[in-house]
């Protein structure tokens, strides 16, 4: 499949020494001007957005700990007391944004796997 045609463009003025130390950074970075200042452009969005994923992310990984545990408290027919809920609170609350980032790092490890295997039936 073919990657999308881009037909606008975006363009600004800087002085000479700006577009110097622009030139510097994508050099750096080991890319075409014109691919260092597209990634610039959109990387703040992108940033938002992982950020945002993230949290949401975490806040489920919370809620589910906190609902299959008083799900199985109602189920063994032991149910909680305030301290227990308050415990259970902070715990979900403490792991949740490490528990997101390990859902998210396996998923992207498990992407690329699957992307690599399609590559290698692709080459056959």
């Amino acid at each position: 499949m073919r990657p999308p045609v881009r037909i606008r463009s975006v363009g600004t003025k800087v002085t000479e020494a700006q577009f110097t130390e622009l030139e510097e950074r994508a050099h750096s970075a080991g890319l075409t001007f014109s691919e260092w200042a597209r990634n610039e452009l959109l990387r703040e969005h992108r940033d938002a957005d992982r950020v945002l994923f993230e949290l949401l992310l975490a806040e489920l990984i919370a809620t589910r700990t906190i609902l299959l545990n008083l799900t199985f408290s109602i189920a063994q027919n032991t149910p909680m007391n305030a301290d227990a809920l308050r415990d259970l609170l902070a715990k979900a609350d403490e792991c949740k944004v490490q528990r997101a980032l390990e859902t998210i790092q396996r998923a992207n490890i498990s992407t690329a796997q699957h992307t690599a295997n399609i590559h290698r039936k692709e080459a056959i």
